[in-house]
């Protein structure tokens, strides 16, 4: 192993790496480049608070593939859930905004999406 790719932390020396792959549901084929740019970016800055780094990044239409070197401290299924939230939410609000008010009048966001209606329709901080 390079020496480069090793962390330290005390008196310990680690390198853990995750690989993560988020699908699709029913791997329908609706990711586009932009969609994946915005996640690659959320997914980023979220790992930095994690403590976690992205090695890489990579995505296809129905599925991401994530490659994250992670701290010991740093329990995986804390990081892919809160992944997994804070993407979903995000894009849930960019959905949103690009209805037509008329439509999400008449329509039943709980009818439309796979999140609480309470988390789609916070406020913008």
């Amino acid at each position: 192993m390079q020496p480069e790719m090793l962390n330290t932390s005390g008196h310990a020396v680690f390198a853990l790496q995750t690989h993560i792959v988020f699908v699709t549901k029913y791997r329908h084929a609706c990711l586009t480049a932009a969609m994946l740019d915005t996640l690659k970016s959320q997914t980023v800055a979220l790992c930095d608070k994690w403590r976690c780094k992205v090695m890489e990044f990579n995505g296809e239409a129905d599925h991401v593939h994530l490659l994250i070197s992670m701290h010991p401290t740093v329990a995986i299924s804390d990081l892919v859930s809160s992944l997994k939230t804070v993407t979903a939410y995000i894009r849930n609000q960019e959905i949103l905004l690009d209805f037509p008010s008329s439509i999400t009048n008449q329509v039943h966001p709980s009818k439309c999406f796979r999140s609480p209606v309470q988390v789609m329709f916070a406020p913008n901080p």
